[in-house]
């Protein structure tokens, strides 16, 4: 006995399956609900953006045709030097050492005449000020503290030189006063005492030496340390 015709069973029905819905317009397959939107595509085939995870923004990219900026080996941006740095391209040793040499004859002549005018004829006595040594070393050191910033041999050399300085002053000095002492008897000129009779100028300057003598010749040095040291903490370099 045969069996009567039975249709085949509809997919659409309720035990079947559903067919797959249809794509969207465009092609874009649709995301879950509640998922991130994913990141743009980098433009010109740059990798794409990582998100930070931390909330801060990116770091911002150069636009196209631009080179990368270089990181400053200062740490400000430009590359410029910060502040209170001295540059060491405006150090110029011999101009500093020219300048110091010159310092130490300009600065010898003025204590020479200062020499002079502490001299009293009627008593022979000399009186002579501290704080002049200390000018004398500073005036040498001058050079050195704003063209050799930093430059210890350098400083060292106005030291010795403003001690020099002493020395010749109080030489130049003492053929002011012979030449006047001796103005009636010789005639001569300080300028030819010193040159000329320098050997006896020495004995004279030597034979009165005092105390105060051997405390300007250490004043000298001291003023022309301490004006180098000073320029060079304020401008900052150590």
């Amino acid at each position: 006995m045969s069996q009567p015709w039975q249709p085949a069973p509809d997919n659409g029905g309720f035990g079947g399956q559903q067919p797959p819905p249809p794509p969207p317009p465009g092609g874009a397959p649709q995301q879950p609900y509640g998922a991130p939107p994913p990141p743009p595509a980098s433009p010109y085939g740059a990798p794409p953006q990582q998100p930070n995870p931390y909330g801060a923004p990116p770091p911002q990219q150069p636009g196209y045709g631009y080179p990368p900026q270089q990181p400053s080996p200062y740490g400000a941006p430009g590359g410029y030097m910060p502040p209170g740095q001295p540059s060491p391209s405006k150090n110029n040793i011999p101009l500093a050492i020219l300048l110091s040499v010159l310092g130490m004859l300009v600065a010898a002549v003025l204590y020479g005449f200062i020499y002079q005018l502490g001299f009293d004829e009627e008593t022979g006595e000399l009186t002579q000020t501290l704080y002049v040594a200390v000018v004398v070393g500073v005036i040498t050191a001058l050079g050195p503290a704003f063209f050799a910033r930093g430059n210890w041999p350098a400083y060292i050399l106005a030291a010795v030189l403003g001690f020099v300085g002493i020395v010749l002053g109080g030489l130049w000095g003492t053929a002011l006063i012979m030449s006047d002492l001796l103005t009636d008897v010789t005639g001569d000129s300080a300028v030819t005492i010193f040159f000329t009779y320098f050997g006896d100028t020495w004995d004279v300057w030597q034979e009165d030496l005092a105390a105060i003598d051997w405390v300007l010749m250490f004043l000298a040095p001291l003023g022309a340390i301490s004006l180098t040291q000073g320029v060079q903490r304020r401008s900052g370099q150590h």
